[in-house]
């Protein structure tokens, strides 16, 4: 993706809002330093760190990738997004990033992830609170994505069943945007790293495609994207995760 950036210390500089009413106010603070705090009291080290910003910095998505010898495709990673302008809640996910590419990979486990309006005087506590309990599941969360990228291995499409997920993405379940499907024929014909015809080529075909994508959607794209194609193929953890992803962040492409 575009306008990613290590530059911590200028985001952290952004002017706090001055919302008045109800607004709970949540640093981005609190996800560049104390986050990196907690997985450094757990033990893990970060073998990378990438932010994404929007709208003078307003909105803030990002990722620590965690260094691990368990696999050498992928590795545990802590998403997180938050923002100063009302337009996303404030939200932690432990979930993989795909070494040779940095695709994503975000299933929607609840285990994993944590949700939060910045609504009342509590948000900042409660927030706080869920960072520990979120990175407490980061082994059992991965363990979970790495078993759902073997069964993906296995499972092999022929021309037809790859074009029949292609359409039902775009026109029944508004999974990729047009831009996004050049993008992903494009990856299909001619991927520098996924060759074969194989689920998991496909589903990194796709994430490819999500590159581009708007902080505001990057991370609630991936999850719908991983939720649809566990539920498709039975994946370990799959049951009415797709369901329950598109209740709890509806996804409007841009």
């Amino acid at each position: 993706m575009k306008n990613w950036t290590e530059k911590k210390d200028e985001i952290i500089a952004t002017p706090l809002p001055s919302h008045s009413g109800r607004y709970g106010l949540i640093p981005h603070s609190v996800f560049l330093e104390e986050i990196q705090e907690e997985l450094d009291k757990k033990s893990y080290t970060i073998a990378e760190e990438r932010y994404l910003t929007a709208s003078d910095n307003q909105v803030l998505s990002g990722f620590f990738r965690i260094q691990s010898t368990t696999d050498i495709e992928i590795m545990p990673s802590v998403h997180f997004v938050n923002s100063y302008n009302k337009t996303r809640k404030a939200s932690i996910r432990v979930c993989a990033t795909v070494l040779v590419c940095k695709n994503g990979m975000m299933g929607s486990s609840l285990r994993g992830s944590y949700v939060r309006k910045h609504i009342g005087p509590l948000a900042l506590s409660d927030f706080r609170s869920h960072i520990s309990m979120s990175i407490a599941t980061l082994e059992d969360e991965f363990e979970r994505l790495r078993r759902n990228k073997q069964e993906m291995k296995e499972i092999i499409l022929s021309k037809t069943e790859r074009a029949l997920l292609v359409g039902d993405m775009l026109l029944n379940e508004d999974l990729v945007t047009a831009t996004q499907l050049s993008i992903l024929k494009k990856e299909i014909k001619f991927s520098e790293h996924f060759t074969g015809h194989s689920l998991w080529d496909f589903y990194n075909h796709t994430t490819e495609s999500f590159k581009e994508n708007h902080p505001n959607n990057y991370d609630k794209q991936h999850v719908k994207f991983h939720s649809y194609i566990s539920d498709k193929y039975s994946l370990t953890g799959h049951t009415g995760l797709y369901g329950k992803a598109l209740a709890l962040t509806p996804l409007v492409l841009v």
